[in-house]
């Protein structure tokens, strides 16, 4: 019961997330329903954050590279390794492109439920 609980908890946080980030960044169609706005909503999220999760991996895996090999002190490698984040992340995380990428998802899982 308890999992349960857990899990509708974790199901409204993340639909309020979505919600915000939905109103933040514009996520929304008027030619989309209800409920496919919040699909779209939930897949702009879910990319965006998956994106940042796999740079974050990344530059953590260059700053342990780095720091292995000693050739500089572990602040400056942090340093660069942050920097390679944040270029990354403006390569990849382009609003336009998440947005379509998003609708995208939403306009087939349409057509395979009709």
């Amino acid at each position: 019961e308890a999992e349960r609980e857990l899990e509708v908890e974790r199901e409204e946080a993340r639909k309020r997330e979505a919600l915000e980030w939905g109103t933040k960044f514009n996520v929304y169609r008027s030619d989309l329903t209800k409920q496919d706005n919040a699909v779209l909503r939930e897949t702009f999220v879910t990319d965006t954050k998956s994106i940042y999760q796999e740079v974050d991996a990344l530059a953590r895996k260059h700053r342990a590279a780095l720091d292995s090999l000693g050739v500089f002190d572990d602040s400056i490698n942090t340093l660069r390794a942050e920097s390679q984040k944040r270029v990354l992340l403006s390569k990849r995380l382009r609003l336009e492109e998440l947005k379509r990428r998003s609708e995208q998802q939403v306009e087939a899982r349409s057509l395979l439920a009709r």
